[in-house]
């Protein structure tokens, strides 16, 4: 039988510099649709990339496009804030539509200084 062996990290030395890198916990930030405020965290850069070219690739599918901002709305709010934004899209008496929803992720890409759609 195969002996294992532990991969182990060499510790930092004197003579051997180490790299560090800074990296900010994201905080998230008020999101206002109509009267109703919610939490969003800033999108990342690659996933914005990819959810903008999935919504631009589904918008001759009604039904693709609609799964891929679900999908959004679930990367960027928390699980809560996502399904209650998406039951307002759902629900005939509520004026948030998906021109709210597109409009709202142009910002938050600006506000992230991400590439615009």
């Amino acid at each position: 039988m195969a002996k294992q062996t532990e991969s182990k990290t060499p510790a930092a030395s004197p003579d051997v510099p180490g790299i560090s890198i800074e990296i900010d916990k994201p905080e998230p930030i008020p999101v206002t649709l109509g009267d109703k405020v919610y939490r969003g965290f800033p999108p990342k850069t690659a996933g914005t990339f990819r959810a903008v070219k999935r919504i631009q690739e589904a918008s001759d599918d009604p039904e693709k496009m609609l799964n891929e901002i679900e999908n959004w709305l679930k990367s960027v709010f928390t699980a809560a804030d996502a399904k209650k934004i998406l039951a307002r899209l759902e629900d005939p008496r509520d004026g948030l539509d998906m021109p709210h929803v597109i409009e709202l992720l142009q910002k938050m890409m600006q506000s992230t200084k991400n590439p615009t759609m």
